[in-house]
């Protein structure tokens, strides 16, 4: 498994919480989906409400992704497609 930086960890918690719908997703849930211990998921959890990326709902226990953690995903996929093109391109024009 290769490691994963920051830009990695934060989008495959937004994505396992989108993996849920609107029904939210749990601590549990997110741990499983995204493929980060518990502890982790304890720093990052934080951090991601209070930059405004995801919501906890205080009643269930839900996190939700906000409208800006929505954007961050929308441009962390761009940005990936783009890693996947800029090497082979780099590749072509060494030859």
């Amino acid at each position: 498994m290769k490691l994963r930086c920051r830009t990695d960890i934060i989008a495959n918690i937004l994505s396992s919480i989108n993996s849920r719908g609107s029904a939210g997703a749990s601590k549990s849930h997110i741990v499983e989906i995204a493929d980060i211990s518990y502890m982790k998921l304890r720093d990052y959890a934080p951090l991601l409400t209070r930059c405004g990326l995801t919501e906890l709902e205080d009643d269930t226990n839900l996190y939700f992704v906000t409208a800006k953690g929505q954007k961050y995903l929308e441009l962390y996929r761009s940005i990936s497609e783009l890693e996947e093109v800029i090497p082979l391109k780099a590749m072509l024009t060494i030859k």
